[in-house]
């Protein structure tokens, strides 16, 4: 509870002073913070604006927005967002993976969980 007030405190500081990170690395931190306390609501908002800046994504923010899109129980924009992950190159591990088969069976899509096991 302790670090994610802090996360909170930083991203509000770095808000209110139009001053935000220019790395992938500090938003990945950020974000899956923000995700793992359930403020959806402002891990989007840096979502947000890391697109906004034009920061790619690597696989730990792919990780932590398919956890967001999980927790909103999106499935269709999982299955996008690796399609687009596998599209980019980026290199899935086996945290990515655990996220992605655990959220399909957790959803109650057991077929999808499997043919994401095989690939």
């Amino acid at each position: 509870a302790q670090n994610y007030q802090l996360t909170c405190d930083i991203l509000k500081d770095m808000k209110e002073s139009k001053v935000m990170p220019d790395d992938e690395k500090t938003y990945g931190i950020i974000i899956d913070g923000l995700i793992k306390n359930n403020d959806l609501e402002e891990a989007h908002y840096a979502i947000e604006e890391m697109k906004n800046r034009d920061i790619k994504n690597n696989i730990q923010i792919s990780t932590s927005l398919m956890q967001l899109n999980f927790k909103k129980r999106d499935f269709k924009s999982v299955q996008n967002l690796h399609n687009e992950i596998i599209d980019s190159g980026q290199k899935p591990t086996t945290g990515y993976f655990n996220v992605l088969i655990g959220g399909f069976i957790n959803g109650g899509y057991e077929p999808e969980a499997i043919n994401y096991y095989k690939e």
